[in-house]
């Protein structure tokens, strides 16, 4: 982990030298928006431990006397939280132009759209959308899993859900459990958040992983605190246990909370719940997987935020997981302030989209060379479009009825007509027997081989 530097007392800096201080603020609006610019913007939000590296830097500021500029300003555009630290500090987070800008960028998804994501979901592309929710739902429970310490590859977890197996490690187990509680999210955003819900949340996600099993599916009765193994150090001290149905009580009130005229954005409230629960750590276990799927939840409930079910913010979360866990210990050590996780879950959602972005753009040049080059009177659906795909990448791939039924979550009639259409039109060889093995004809080979 990086090495966390804990700022200035910054009020100190201000009380110590009034006059000073009044000049700035003054006649020198010019510097706090240039200091303020090079702290918080598209980048990042950083905290003092990289702001005092930013160069260059004006000459006319110490690093601290720019520090407190940034924080008088954080302050300003500040929203204090219903939630409180141990200390009974306040937890708040900053609204800042860039933060708002990042929001609105995320709502709008308008790379998605210009890739091929229809703006709505509808009935002519419903079987395209399920495909793709299917292959992130994989995503999320593999990546949310991971992150927990789950040892395995993408392609054997990939395995375990499409064939349905029983898992045979902790590792499957988390992945598994992550799979259907994702399935069960269908049901639960229909429904508002309660202390029983988080932990039936909690108990789907944990069931057979934990070394207490009585630590599943109910709050901790004892204290927890969480380490950084690399330097044997406690780096958080969760609530006390007795504290936790009161705050878990408040936990639920702000994730169910609805009001047009909220000066928080609905996106920044998700990242501020899976924030908060990962503070209270309210179980003895499986907080982290708990406060993801918690984010997922309060995303999904909303209309316009239908699209986020083909993302799997996990899979960019654990790709910096460094920065993750930098983001908490940040909060922790700059009064407490929220949004630099915020801005990371932020941050890590639209490497995400620019993922599905490009994936979805090469899907479609991929079914225009398709088109094109098999000179097609009809149109590969989805799961077709992806053998054409796989044999772009293993000419001597082989398929099954069984195989692409479980890989693509559909029925093996379903199936079986995928595979028969393109063997009819001669793109595929099948063996006789059972079960009917199916290859790619030289004619698709080729056609493959012209897409690169």
């Amino acid at each position: 982990m990086t090495r966390i530097i804990s700022p200035p007392q910054w009020h100190e800096i201000i009380t110590s030298n009034p006059k000073r201080w009044l000049e700035l603020l003054m006649f020198k609006p010019e510097l706090r928006e240039q200091v303020v610019g090079l702290s918080d913007s598209k980048a990042g939000y950083l905290h003092w431990t990289k702001f005092r590296h930013k160069r260059p830097f004006p000459s006319e500021l110490t690093h601290e006397e720019a520090w407190a500029l940034v924080k008088t300003h954080r302050l300003g555009v500040a929203k204090s939280l219903p939630f409180k630290t141990n200390k009974n500090q306040p937890i708040s987070v900053c609204i800042t132009d860039p933060l708002h800008a990042a929001v609105r960028r995320i709502t709008a998804h308008r790379k998605l759209v210009v890739a091929g994501l229809p703006e709505q979901p509808n009935p002519q592309v419903k079987e395209d959308l399920n495909s793709y929710k299917l292959k992130a739902l994989i995503d999320e429970a593999y990546y949310s899993a991971v992150i927990e310490g789950a040892v395995t590859t993408r392609k054997d977890a990939t395995k375990l859900i499409r064939e349905k197996r029983t898992p045979q490690t902790k590792s499957e187990r988390m992945i598994l459990n992550n799979f259907l509680a994702g399935r069960m999210m269908v049901e639960w955003v229909n429904e508002p958040m309660t202390p029983q819900r988080l932990c039936d949340i909690q108990e789907v996600l944990t069931k057979d992983t934990l070394e207490d099993e009585a630590d599943s599916g109910q709050f901790r009765t004892e204290m927890v605190y969480v380490h950084d193994d690399s330097k044997s150090e406690v780096v958080h001290t969760p609530p006390n246990p007795e504290l936790i149905p009161e705050r878990v009580e408040k936990l639920c009130a702000f994730a169910n909370h609805e009001n047009d005229e909220d000066p928080i954005p609905v996106l920044v409230r998700a990242c501020l719940l899976h924030y908060q629960l990962a503070y209270d750590h309210p179980f003895g276990d499986g907080n982290g997987r708990t406060a993801r799927w918690l984010f997922l939840w309060r995303l999904l409930k909303c209309p316009e935020y239908w699209w986020v079910a083909m993302l799997s913010i996990s899979r960019m979360t654990n790709h910096a997981r460094e920065d993750y866990y930098d983001a908490f210990r940040f909060t922790e050590t700059d009064d407490f302030d929220a949004t630099y996780l915020v801005r990371h879950q932020l941050f890590a959602m639209e490497r995400e989209m620019e993922r599905f972005a490009s994936f979805l753009t090469r899907r479609n040049a991929l079914e225009t060379h398709a088109r094109v080059q098999l000179r097609l009177e009809g149109k590969f659906n989805l799961r077709q479009l992806a053998v054409f795909d796989y044999v772009c990448k293993s000419e001597d791939a082989t398929f099954t009825q069984q195989g692409h039924a479980q890989y693509h979550g559909v029925s093996q009639p379903t199936a079986r007509k995928d595979l028969e259409w393109m063997a009819e039109i001669g793109l595929l060889s099948r063996t006789k027997g059972r079960p009917v093995i199916y290859k790619a004809t030289q004619q698709l080979i080729s056609a493959a081989n012209r897409f690169y």
